[in-house]
Order: structure tokens, then sequence, then C-alpha cells
């Protein structure tokens, strides 16, 4: 038996390029802003706009309210959309009764 040994390079290119422009595309994915990170002060709710989730989010030094879009802010700011939610889950005993899942002031997130 021989062995053979592919002497088309042009697909290994082509895997090589292809690969490339996938990297390219997922930084562009990950790095949404080029402007700094912004330092969250307080998530204040979050909106459906057109079937889009927007948080509105008060940053420090900023007196605005502005609209994220969610699929930014969770990249951007994980772990402050993540204390957001976990300040308003409740869970519901079987006897009815309701208990916050985590205190507020166990949730601070700076």
């Amino acid at each position: 038996m021989s062995s053979r040994r592919s002497t088309d390079s042009g697909g290994s290119d082509r895997r090589k390029h292809a690969r490339e422009e996938n990297r390219h595309a997922n930084e562009k994915k990950v790095n949404l802003t080029k402007e700094p990170k912004r330092e969250v002060e307080k998530i204040v709710g979050v909106t459906d706009d057109n079937g889009e989730l927007e948080f509105g989010i008060k940053f420090k030094g900023n007196e605005a309210l502005e609209l994220v879009p969610a699929r930014v802010a969770n990249l951007e700011y994980p772990q402050q959309i993540i204390a957001y939610y976990e300040e308003r889950l409740v869970w519901e005993s079987r006897d009815g009764s309701q208990v916050k899942a985590v205190p507020p002031s166990k949730n601070k997130v700076s």
C-alpha cells in the first residue's frame, strides 16, 4: 500500500483564511465598542424595544440614563447584569410564601 499525500495547498490556504475570517468576526462581536469601558452605577430597569431587550443603565460620572442593548450589556457588564437579575429573583415555597433568593446587601457589585 502506498500512502498518498495531497499536493493541493489551496485547501489548506482556504481553511486558514476561513479560520482567520471567523476569528476576526468573533473579535468584532466581543469588542462592540472602541470606547473605554465605563463603570456602571446602577441598572435601573429593562425594556423591550421592538423585540430587542435594552437595559436602562446609569453610569458613574454621567447624569443621563442610557438604554444599552442587552446583547452589548451582557458582554460588557456581565456581573452587573447577573446582580440585577439576582436582586429580583424570588423563590416561592410549597406553602406559597415568597423568599428573595439573594439579599440586596449581599449582591453589591462594583
